[in-house]
């Protein structure tokens, strides 16, 4: 793991939906940009609303973001955000507001719009 960095922050979080928009019931990629690697695995997490997003984000070193899968459970909007903790205790977070446009069924290779 990386040595803890003080100043650690998330510049910026996106949702990468597909063709259809955002499905519930399909998985999507969320990313977190950050300005320094995460001190230790979870130091980053992300929520939708006020749930925690389940697992840990991976961190990717050459473009400097951590990921994680969300799967949408209803429709209509919502606020993504992630947070980057500093081994100090203190947060950076950030958020974007999307859309559930309606639902769908996961296929393993993609998404089909149920509704």
């Amino acid at each position: 793991m990386n040595a803890p960095v003080a100043g650690a922050e998330v510049t910026g979080v996106s949702v990468n939906a597909g063709a259809a928009g955002l499905l519930a019931g399909c998985a999507y990629t969320v990313v977190a940009n950050v300005s320094t690697a995460p001190y230790q695995q979870g130091a980053v997490t992300f929520y939708n609303d006020e749930s925690q997003i389940p697992g840990y984000g991976d961190y990717h070193a050459d473009n400097g973001t951590v990921t994680t899968t969300w799967t949408p459970r209803r429709v209509g909007g919502q606020n993504i955000t992630a947070v980057q903790t500093d081994p100090g205790g203190f947060n950076t977070r950030k958020y974007i507001r999307v859309e559930v446009v309606g639902n769908g069924a996961d296929t393993g290779s993609g998404c089909t719009r149920t509704a």
